[in-house]
C-alpha cells in the first residue's frame, strides 16, 4: 500500500505533470519541461516522496506544498505545541496512526507519524530550531 493508502491528494493536476525518479526520489515535473538526463541540478521538480529499501516516506516538499485540506489526515496543534513541534520533539497526539500532516493556524509544518498515541517528528534534522531557552 503505497504511503499508508495516500497520505494525500496531489496538489496538481496529474494530467499537467510527469513524474520522474531521479536515485531513491519521486518528482512531479511540469509536462513541458525538457529532458535532464545528463545535466546535474539540485530540485528536478516538487519532491513528492523518497523510496527507501523497506519503505517510502512522503517528502517534506510535499508537505509544504498541501493545503491543510489536501491531506487525508492533518493534525492542528496550538502555538506551544507547534514550537515544539519545530524542534523536533515527539508530541503525545490521541488520532489515527499513519502519516499524518502538522499544521499550525491552517499553514504545513512537515509530516509525522502517528503511533500509539504519539506524534513521532519527521521535520528534516537541518530545519529543526530551538525557540526558548530553558
Amino acid at each position: 500500500k503505497l504511503l499508508d493508502e495516500a497520505v494525500c491528494a496531489l496538489p496538481f493536476d496529474p494530467a499537467a505533470v510527469r513524474l520522474e525518479m531521479h536515485g531513491e526520489y519521486l518528482y512531479a515535473l511540469p509536462a513541458e519541461a525538457p529532458e535532464l538526463r545528463g545535466v546535474k541540478v539540485v530540485q528536478p521538480g516538487l519532491c513528492l516522496l523518497h523510496a527507501g529499501r523497506n519503505h517510502i516516506e512522503p517528502a517534506h516538499a510535499l508537505a509544504m506544498a498541501l493545503p491543510e485540506s489536501g491531506a487525508h489526515r492533518s493534525a492542528e496543534l496550538a502555538f506551544p505545541d507547534a514550537c515544539a513541534y519545530c524542534e523536533g520533539q515527539t508530541l503525545p497526539l490521541d488520532a489515527p496512526r499513519g502519516w499524518t500532516l502538522v499544521t499550525h493556524n491552517g499553514l504545513p509544518l512537515g509530516w509525522g507519524k502517528i503511533a500509539n498515541e504519539q506524534l513521532k517528528n519527521h521535520l528534516p534534522k537541518g530545519l529543526r530550531r530551538k525557540f526558548y531557552d530553558e
